[in-house]
């Protein structure tokens, strides 16, 4: 796991109100410099560089000392962020273990009113340079770094979820909040551990199937 639970759980005050400074100050700056950063939370110097270097040591934010002392966050980091949200509004009660991992996401199970699924945007993490061409949602021009990318990729997908569901068989959207999006947990063997027997029959059963449904279901844009 890219984080630690336990340190979400234990988080000081003062150690959340850096990670939402630099959130807020990476819309501007690519590296938040330490001086905005201690205006900003309104803590001591020697505050401020005890709490980022624990921040530091546990992977959510990262220095850079050229051109100047600069800050950012980074996504376990902005994980925090996230589930702290999601587990005080109620959304989530526990984290389980990784279910699945792709170029722009990761998958964990989770427990909230029933067994669910949060998954983590990552744009950008391995391509955000093919992201500005490729997404529609982008910007054309302008600084738009890859928490705001990974937190529009999310809030799109649980806007299709929730415009779906339950005319479609999607999953149940249960919530959404920065770049995590938490949806209804569907059991069964993961597909790429799976052999089919007869792949042209299923794939012919499938596209049967889709044809069905568009047919009963006007499309829907969104």
């Amino acid at each position: 796991m890219v984080f630690a639970v336990e340190r979400i759980r234990t988080l000081n005050k003062y150690e959340k109100s850096i990670l939402i400074t630099l959130e807020r100050g990476m819309k501007r700056y690519a590296w938040m410099p330490l001086e905005q950063i201690r205006i900003k939370t309104g803590l001591s110097e020697s505050e401020v560089n005890y709490r980022l270097s624990r921040l530091i040591a546990w992977g959510m934010v990262r220095f850079n000392p050229v051109p100047y002392d600069g800050y950012a966050l980074v996504f376990g980091g902005y994980d925090t962020l996230a589930l702290s949200a999601l587990a005080k509004n109620g959304t989530i009660s526990a984290l389980g273990s990784r279910i699945g991992e792709g170029k722009e996401s990761v998958v964990y199970e989770a427990l909230g009113l029933g067994p669910v699924a949060i998954k983590l945007h990552r744009i950008g993490q391995r391509s955000f340079s093919s992201v500005r061409v490729n997404r529609e949602y982008m910007p054309e021009e302008g600084h738009c770094p890859w928490l705001i990318a990974s937190r529009r990729s999310a809030e799109r997908e649980y806007l299709a979820l929730t415009t779906l569901h339950p005319d479609v068989s999607v999953p149940l959207p249960v919530g959404q909040n920065r770049h995590a999006v938490v949806m209804g947990l569907i059991n069964g063997p993961n597909l790429s551990h799976c052999r089919l027997e007869e792949p042209d029959q299923a794939l012919d059963t499938h596209k049967r199937r889709n044809r069905v449904s568009q047919g009963n279901h006007p499309r829907r844009s969104f």
